[in-house]
C-alpha cells in the first residue's frame, strides 16, 4: 500500500505543472473532471492548472458536470488568463505512460499524478540534495526524484536509510516535494 501518495502528487508541484502546455497534453482515456465550482474540465491538465490557480477548487467527481455552467480555458501558457464561456480543449488520444493507481486516490491525486508523470522528463527537481532511500534499494536525491521514479514503479516507497547503506538517519516521514 502506498502511504500518503498525496505527498508525492499534489499542489506542491504547481510551479512545475503550471509550466506544462495543456495544448500538448495527451489524454489517458476520459479525463473529464467536474470541479467544485461546477465547471467541467475536459482533461487532467486543464483541471490541475485550475486547481493550482484557484486554491479552493477541488474535484466534485470525475466526468462531466450535470449543471450547465460554462467551462473555462487557459489562454496561452500557464501565465495566461482564463476566459469564461469557452470550452477548454486539449490533446486527444491515449498513452500508456501513466501507471494505474495502486490504491484509492482522490480525483485530484489522479489528475496531479497523470500530469506529473506524463511530463516528468521536463520537470526539474530542486538542486538541494536530501537523500531518501527507496524500497527498491536506490538512494534518491530528493522527494521529487522519488515522485519521478514512482511514475514507473507505483509501489515505490521511502524506507529507512540503512536499507540503502546510508549511515545518516534519513526520515521516512511523509515526503513533501
Amino acid at each position: 500500500e502506498i502511504q500518503n501518495l498525496d505527498a508525492h502528487f499534489g499542489k506542491h508541484q504547481c510551479l512545475d505543472l503550471l509550466m506544462v502546455d495543456c495544448q500538448h497534453h495527451v489524454t489517458n482515456g476520459d479525463e473529464m473532471v467536474c470541479g467544485s465550482d461546477g465547471v467541467t474540465y475536459p482533461n487532467h491538465c486543464k483541471f490541475v492548472h485550475a486547481v493550482c490557480m484557484y486554491t479552493d477548487l477541488t474535484a466534485a467527481y470525475t466526468g462531466q458536470c450535470t449543471s450547465t455552467t460554462m467551462a473555462m480555458t487557459t489562454v496561452g501558457n500557464a501565465a495566461g488568463s482564463t476566459m469564461p464561456g469557452s470550452v477548454a480543449t486539449g490533446g486527444s488520444g491515449t498513452t500508456g505512460t501513466t501507471p494505474p493507481p495502486t490504491t484509492t486516490l482522490s480525483p485530484e491525486q489522479i489528475a496531479f499524478q497523470n500530469v506529473f508523470c506524463h511530463n516528468k522528463d521536463s520537470i526539474n527537481c530542486p538542486a538541494v540534495v536530501t537523500p531518501l532511500c527507496g524500497s527498491d534499494g536506490v538512494i534518491y536525491n530528493s522527494s521529487c526524484h522519488v515522485s519521478k521514479a514512482r511514475c514507473d514503479n507505483p509501489n515505490l516507497q521511502t524506507v529507512d536509510g540503512s536499507k540503502c547503506g546510508l549511515t545518516t538517519p534519513v526520515s521516512v516521514a511523509p515526503v513533501v516535494g
